[in-house]
């Protein structure tokens, strides 16, 4: 579970409570916080404290669990993939088609087209870019004796609606996601909203069209064929899909 966060998920609490000798039992009220943002189940500490020496409070305290009621969005359906490796594609966009009956599709479907792109061992490759938005992948090799690079990073540079610069980093190691340096878990401000989901983590940046841009960093153990030997491997790597 995440950790939730107050004032964002609930409204914190600080009271002083007097047990008389018959006294058992006192409650107090701890209110959640609706919001828009699709969220995991989330915890918070519910903490008990005494300047009392002859009192015992065992046990102290309690984890208190925010249940997920939240219609979270998914990825879209991926049907066409131009792959050579088991757990690729590393980058995912929504494909435009004019007749969907071309590919046997309904009118209302979602189809999305997969890139597998093989960029140099650290080196930088530009996934997206519209003078607001630039998104890049940093590739790494995976091992001295094999040509294969995966990305082990993405960066995302935005603009927000009050023209701050704002930039975005996930790294494969924990699959950390920090901003503007900071590591944290999700953020929401100036049409930015970004939100951590264990492995995932959905990004949400206006564009140079004022229109959301809503991208997935996906933090995965990729299975990859070594060319030479035809034997499979495991490493992880990160997907890159735009919803």
């Amino acid at each position: 579970n995440d950790d939730a966060i107050a004032p964002g998920d609930y409204d914190a609490i600080s009271a002083e409570l007097t047990f008389s000798v018959s006294t058992t039992r006192i409650c107090r009220n701890v209110s959640s916080v609706e919001d828009t943002i699709p969220e995991s189940d989330e915890d918070f500490i519910l903490s008990l404290t005494t300047t009392d020496g002859d009192v015992n409070l065992t046990p102290d305290g309690a984890i208190v669990t925010i249940m997920d009621n939240d219609d979270r969005p998914t990825e879209p359906p991926v049907i066409i993939v131009n792959d050579t490796v088991v757990a690729d594609p590393l980058m995912t966009v929504p494909l435009r088609i004019e007749n969907t009956t071309v590919l046997g599709l309904n009118e209302n479907e979602i189809v999305s087209l997969c890139y597998e792109l093989h960029g140099d061992n650290d080196e930088y490759f530009n996934l997206v870019s519209d003078g607001c938005v630039s998104v890049n992948a940093h590739y790494t090799g995976i091992a001295p004796d094999l040509d294969i690079n995966i990305i082990d990073a993405i960066t995302v540079r935005a603009v927000d609606t009050n023209g701050s610069c704002l930039n975005l980093t996930v790294d494969i190691q924990g699959c950390t996601l920090s901003i503007n340096g900071v590591i944290m878990n999700h953020y929401s401000f100036g049409g930015i909203t970004v939100r951590k989901y264990n492995n995932r983590i959905r990004i949400s940046v206006p564009n140079c069209a004022d229109e959301d841009l809503v991208m997935w960093v996906i933090c995965q153990n990729g299975t990859l064929e070594n060319p030479d030997t035809s034997e499979y491997f495991t490493v992880e790597m990160i997907r890159f899909v735009i919803a």
